[in-house]
Protein backbone atom coordinates (compact mmCIF):
# COMPACT_ATOMS: atom_id res chain seq x y z
CA UNK A 1 0.00 0.00 0.00
CA UNK A 2 1.41 3.39 -0.92
CA UNK A 3 -0.33 6.60 0.07
CA UNK A 4 1.69 9.57 -1.23
CA UNK A 5 1.09 11.67 1.89
CA UNK A 6 2.21 8.88 4.23
CA UNK A 7 4.68 6.80 2.25
CA UNK A 8 4.91 3.08 1.75
CA UNK A 9 3.94 0.61 4.45
CA UNK A 10 7.14 -1.27 5.17
CA UNK A 11 7.00 -5.07 5.39
CA UNK A 12 9.37 -5.92 8.20
CA UNK A 13 8.22 -9.27 9.53
CA UNK A 14 9.14 -10.33 13.04
CA UNK A 15 10.59 -13.79 13.64
CA UNK A 16 9.67 -13.97 17.35
CA UNK A 17 6.07 -13.92 18.64
CA UNK A 18 4.58 -15.44 15.49
CA UNK A 19 1.80 -18.01 15.46
CA UNK A 20 2.23 -19.11 11.82
CA UNK A 21 -1.47 -20.04 12.06
CA UNK A 22 -3.83 -19.18 9.20
CA UNK A 23 -6.12 -16.17 9.62
CA UNK A 24 -9.12 -15.20 7.54
CA UNK A 25 -9.70 -11.78 9.10
CA UNK A 26 -13.23 -10.58 9.81
CA UNK A 27 -12.31 -7.07 10.97
CA UNK A 28 -9.72 -4.88 12.67
CA UNK A 29 -8.73 -4.17 16.29
CA UNK A 30 -7.05 -0.85 17.04
CA UNK A 31 -4.62 -0.64 19.95
CA UNK A 32 -2.25 1.93 21.41
CA UNK A 33 1.19 1.08 22.69
CA UNK A 34 1.02 2.69 26.16
CA UNK A 35 4.77 3.33 25.79
CA UNK A 36 5.08 7.08 25.17
CA UNK A 37 7.94 7.94 22.83
CA UNK A 38 8.36 4.46 21.36
CA UNK A 39 8.58 4.50 17.58
CA UNK A 40 7.36 1.83 15.19
CA UNK A 41 10.96 0.59 14.98
CA UNK A 42 11.14 0.38 18.81
CA UNK A 43 7.92 -1.66 18.87
CA UNK A 44 9.17 -3.87 16.04
CA UNK A 45 12.37 -4.58 18.03
CA UNK A 46 10.35 -5.24 21.20
CA UNK A 47 8.27 -7.91 19.44
CA UNK A 48 11.26 -9.37 17.56
CA UNK A 49 14.05 -9.57 20.16
CA UNK A 50 12.50 -11.94 22.74
CA UNK A 51 9.46 -14.08 23.42
CA UNK A 52 6.63 -11.77 24.59
CA UNK A 53 3.50 -13.86 23.84
CA UNK A 54 2.20 -10.73 22.11
CA UNK A 55 2.42 -9.13 18.68
CA UNK A 56 0.43 -7.13 16.14
CA UNK A 57 0.03 -7.06 12.39
CA UNK A 58 0.92 -3.37 12.07
CA UNK A 59 2.44 -0.55 14.07
CA UNK A 60 2.18 3.13 13.10
CA UNK A 61 4.11 6.09 14.42
CA UNK A 62 4.68 9.66 13.20
CA UNK A 63 7.40 8.53 10.76
CA UNK A 64 6.23 5.24 9.26
CA UNK A 65 3.94 2.23 9.34
CA UNK A 66 5.46 -1.24 9.63
CA UNK A 67 3.71 -4.52 8.83
CA UNK A 68 5.15 -7.06 11.28
CA UNK A 69 2.94 -10.08 10.51
CA UNK A 70 1.20 -11.04 7.24
CA UNK A 71 -2.54 -10.38 7.14
CA UNK A 72 -3.25 -14.09 6.60
CA UNK A 73 -1.57 -15.07 9.90
CA UNK A 74 -2.87 -14.89 13.48
CA UNK A 75 -1.15 -12.26 15.65
CA UNK A 76 -1.30 -12.27 19.47
CA UNK A 77 -2.92 -8.96 20.33
CA UNK A 78 -6.27 -9.23 22.10
CA UNK A 79 -6.92 -12.70 23.51
CA UNK A 80 -7.50 -16.07 21.87
CA UNK A 81 -10.92 -15.34 20.34
CA UNK A 82 -10.09 -11.93 18.86
CA UNK A 83 -6.66 -13.07 17.68
CA UNK A 84 -8.32 -15.72 15.51
CA UNK A 85 -10.75 -13.17 14.00
CA UNK A 86 -9.07 -9.81 13.53
CA UNK A 87 -6.17 -7.85 12.12
CA UNK A 88 -4.46 -5.44 14.50
CA UNK A 89 -2.61 -2.15 14.57
CA UNK A 90 -0.68 -0.54 17.39
CA UNK A 91 -0.87 3.27 17.43
CA UNK A 92 2.40 4.66 18.82
CA UNK A 93 2.13 7.36 21.47
CA UNK A 94 4.32 10.47 21.24
CA UNK A 95 6.43 11.44 24.23
CA UNK A 96 4.73 14.15 26.29
CA UNK A 97 2.04 16.06 24.44
CA UNK A 98 2.74 16.36 20.72
CA UNK A 99 -0.37 17.08 18.61
CA UNK A 100 1.59 17.06 15.33
CA UNK A 101 2.98 13.57 15.94
CA UNK A 102 -0.41 12.36 17.20
CA UNK A 103 -2.08 13.61 14.01
CA UNK A 104 0.40 11.66 11.86
CA UNK A 105 -0.28 8.46 13.85
CA UNK A 106 -4.03 9.11 13.54
CA UNK A 107 -3.77 9.67 9.77
CA UNK A 108 -1.65 6.54 9.23
CA UNK A 109 -4.13 4.47 11.25
CA UNK A 110 -7.14 5.87 9.41
CA UNK A 111 -5.65 5.16 5.99
CA UNK A 112 -4.40 1.67 6.86
CA UNK A 113 -7.67 0.52 8.42
CA UNK A 114 -9.81 2.12 5.69
CA UNK A 115 -7.71 0.48 3.01
CA UNK A 116 -8.16 -2.93 4.69
CA UNK A 117 -11.92 -2.33 4.93
CA UNK A 118 -12.12 -1.62 1.21
CA UNK A 119 -9.96 -4.66 0.32
CA UNK A 120 -11.96 -7.04 2.53
CA UNK A 121 -15.42 -5.51 2.03
CA UNK A 122 -15.75 -4.39 5.66
CA UNK A 123 -17.27 -1.26 7.15
CA UNK A 124 -16.87 0.53 10.47
CA UNK A 125 -19.03 -2.12 12.14
CA UNK A 126 -16.05 -4.45 11.66
CA UNK A 127 -13.59 -2.18 13.50
CA UNK A 128 -13.08 -2.50 17.25
CA UNK A 129 -11.05 -0.89 20.00
CA UNK A 130 -9.10 -3.19 22.31
CA UNK A 131 -11.46 -1.87 24.99
CA UNK A 132 -14.50 -3.24 23.11
CA UNK A 133 -12.76 -6.59 22.58
CA UNK A 134 -11.91 -6.82 26.29
CA UNK A 135 -15.55 -6.19 27.19
CA UNK A 136 -16.90 -8.57 24.54
CA UNK A 137 -14.68 -11.61 25.12
CA UNK A 138 -13.37 -11.03 28.67
CA UNK A 139 -9.96 -12.47 27.67
CA UNK A 140 -7.98 -9.26 28.30
CA UNK A 141 -8.57 -6.20 30.48
CA UNK A 142 -7.12 -3.51 28.21
CA UNK A 143 -8.97 -0.25 27.51
CA UNK A 144 -6.78 1.14 24.70
CA UNK A 145 -6.80 3.25 22.63
CA UNK A 146 -9.56 5.20 24.46
CA UNK A 147 -7.30 6.99 26.96
CA UNK A 148 -4.71 7.80 24.30
CA UNK A 149 -7.33 9.38 22.04
CA UNK A 150 -8.81 11.33 24.98
CA UNK A 151 -5.40 12.85 25.74
CA UNK A 152 -5.72 14.60 22.36
CA UNK A 153 -9.43 15.43 22.80
CA UNK A 154 -10.49 12.76 20.34
CA UNK A 155 -12.99 9.95 20.80
CA UNK A 156 -13.36 6.43 19.48
CA UNK A 157 -16.41 7.55 17.50
CA UNK A 158 -14.39 10.34 15.88
CA UNK A 159 -11.78 7.77 14.81
CA UNK A 160 -14.51 5.57 13.32
CA UNK A 161 -16.00 8.59 11.51
CA UNK A 162 -12.58 9.44 10.04
CA UNK A 163 -12.10 5.84 8.89
CA UNK A 164 -15.61 5.80 7.39
CA UNK A 165 -14.91 9.02 5.46
CA UNK A 166 -11.63 7.54 4.15
CA UNK A 167 -13.41 4.32 3.11
CA UNK A 168 -15.90 6.37 1.07
CA UNK A 169 -13.03 8.40 -0.46
CA UNK A 170 -11.11 5.25 -1.49
CA UNK A 171 -14.18 3.45 -2.89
Amino acid sequence: VNWPQLGTIREQFISQNRSYRALEPKGFVIHSTATPGSTAQNIYRYFNDAYRASSAHYVADWLETIQMIPENEVAWHAGRTANSLYLSIEMCEPLGYNPQQFQKVWDRTVILVADACVRYGWDIGDIFSHNQISNAYQETDHTDPIGYLAKYNRTWNQLLQAIDAKIKEIR
